[in-house]
């Protein structure tokens, strides 16, 4: 029995250093992370930045236009974050937006918060892929404005693909 005690506080030791899946997840959503857009009258990067403490920013930014809009920053949110069973939560959300949509600032400090109506929780199902250099976000539907109980303002949700911004 004494034989056995060293040896099983060896496996006792050995998982108690595994990191979790949360902690896992966490550690890798730290950093940039970039998904290229176009519609068809603007190209956008949307860029989300995530730190370990919990809070993350999220920046879209136009990078050129079809119809002579200046580039720069035409939305911005800021928050926190939480990670739980694959599903990643914006919490204490705070928006921010351009003065002038036709010629936005290339600074955050220089928007615009909004404070017309609360920001709701948002959550998104969380997947990484290619060795951890892509994230993919799947978001629910936040329908934030019903339009009346029958109709509803969500479409169909589709894999939002982020690549991982190198330093």
């Amino acid at each position: 029995m004494k034989k056995l005690l060293p040896f099983a506080f060896l496996i006792f030791f050995f998982y108690s250093c595994i990191e979790s899946s949360e902690d896992f997840s966490s550690q890798t959503l730290e950093g940039s992370w970039l998904r290229k857009f176009e519609n068809t009258y603007e190209a956008l990067d949307i860029i989300y930045s995530f730190d370990r403490n919990g809070t993350y920013e999220n920046f879209i930014i136009r990078t050129g236009s079809q119809e002579e809009l200046e580039n720069g920053i035409v939305g911005y949110y800021k928050g926190n974050y939480s990670i739980s069973e694959g599903t990643i939560l914006f919490s204490d959300r705070r928006y921010f937006y351009p003065e002038v949509y036709e010629n936005p600032p290339s600074v955050p400090e220089d928007l615009i918060e909004q404070t017309s109506f609360p920001m709701v929780i948002q959550s998104a199902e969380i997947s990484f892929e290619e060795n951890e250099m892509v994230m993919v976000l799947i978001y629910g539907c936040n329908d934030m404005i019903p339009q009346a109980d029958f109709m509803s303002i969500c479409t169909e949700p589709e894999p939002k693909r982020y690549d991982k911004i190198l330093e």
